[in-house]
């Protein structure tokens, strides 16, 4: 068992995590259109961000975030190959394939320093077995998978912990649900289950997490928290489970008091929702920020996710969901 300031890590998922971190068949981008000509002849695939995106969801749920693809820039191009895909290459043309990740803000990139401070990798780093990458004389690593394989066990545990720490800080600590507080048992009991840990894989997002604890079935909970979950079937749920609209707020009703068993929903000024919590107490929420492994299921104030992805400041609400025959 690992500990991530108030979140726990289980060793089974820490050898799932480090085996599956970095993935046989990764993308490389590139802008350079003499590239394009050449990949092509090569007989290498050559795809649009966009048409990478259309084919490859799979990849985008597991590692988007990780490979940072969303701030890759539109105009360029990928080829989405196996690490031995690049030995052909001539050596000049690998570094400079491994440079325009680096250059084109893409994810796995790492600062020596970084690296360096971690048991076991400075000597890794030291013999050359982890190659730097200059970048405006600065040096960076490129984080393949023929590089991850390499590695000893406890080098990969603990860059793993070390990088999901980063990810987890700036989603704030989880809180203990309050003994005190009115919830349904069975919800209570699914919250404090799931409440400061991570899921196996990506894919379980909020509306997921949000239903299973509002409706507090413990034989469907398991499958329902654990799933990437659409708007549709999320409301369906809620309204058997007789949840009515009570009211709504807005970037001014920062502070206001909600109830515990609530259900609160994000919605942009266009009315999509895009965010759903549920709540613990009068001011705490049952929270999943997103739909990846590295982003667990919380207990936070509802302060911190009150203007989610500046939903609240672009003109957006949240729409106040509460279960018939409850006080207003």
């Amino acid at each position: 068992m690992y500990k991530i300031g108030t979140y726990t890590v289980t060793e089974r998922q820490i050898q799932r995590w480090t085996r599956n971190f970095v993935p046989e068949r990764a993308p490389y981008f590139f802008t350079n259109t003499t590239w394009l000509d050449y990949f092509l002849k090569q007989g290498i695939l050559v795809y649009t961000k966009k048409e990478f995106f259309d084919m490859f969801t799979e990849f985008a749920v597991s590692y988007g975030f990780i490979y940072k693809v969303w701030t890759v820039p539109e105009n360029a191009h990928v080829i989405f190959v196996h690490s031995h895909e690049l030995s052909p290459l001539t050596e000049p043309l690998r570094e400079d394939i491994l440079r325009a990740q680096v250059q084109l803000n893409r994810g796995q990139v790492y600062d020596p320093q970084w690296i360096m401070q971690m048991e076991g990798a400075a000597k890794r780093f030291q013999s050359r077995k982890l190659c730097p990458i200059l970048v405006d004389g600065k040096e960076s690593i490129v984080l393949t998978h023929a590089v991850w394989s390499g590695l000893p066990e406890n080098v990969k545990t603990n860059w793993l912990l070390r990088w999901l720490s980063e990810q987890v800080n700036p989603q704030g600590e989880s809180v203990q649900l309050p003994p005190e507080t009115p919830l349904p048992i069975r919800s209570r009991e699914i919250v404090s289950h799931y409440a400061s840990t991570f899921p196996d894989i990506s894919g379980p997002n909020c509306f997921a997490a949000t239903i299973a604890a509002a409706v507090g079935n413990p034989d469907m909970a398991s499958t329902i928290i654990r799933q990437w979950l659409h708007a549709g079937p999320f409301f369906r749920l809620l309204a058997a489970h007789g949840y009515e609209k009570m009211r709504q707020l807005c970037l001014s009703d920062a502070g206001t008091a909600i109830q515990p068993h609530d259900v609160l929903v994000w919605e942009t000024r266009d009315n999509d929702p895009i965010h759903a919590a549920y709540a613990v107490s009068d001011k705490l929420v049952f929270n999943k920020w997103g739909q990846f492994w590295h982003q667990p299921w919380q207990i936070v104030p509802l302060k911190e996710v009150f203007d989610y992805n500046d939903a609240l400041s672009e003109g957006g609400r949240i729409s106040v969901y509460r279960q018939k025959g409850l006080a207003p």
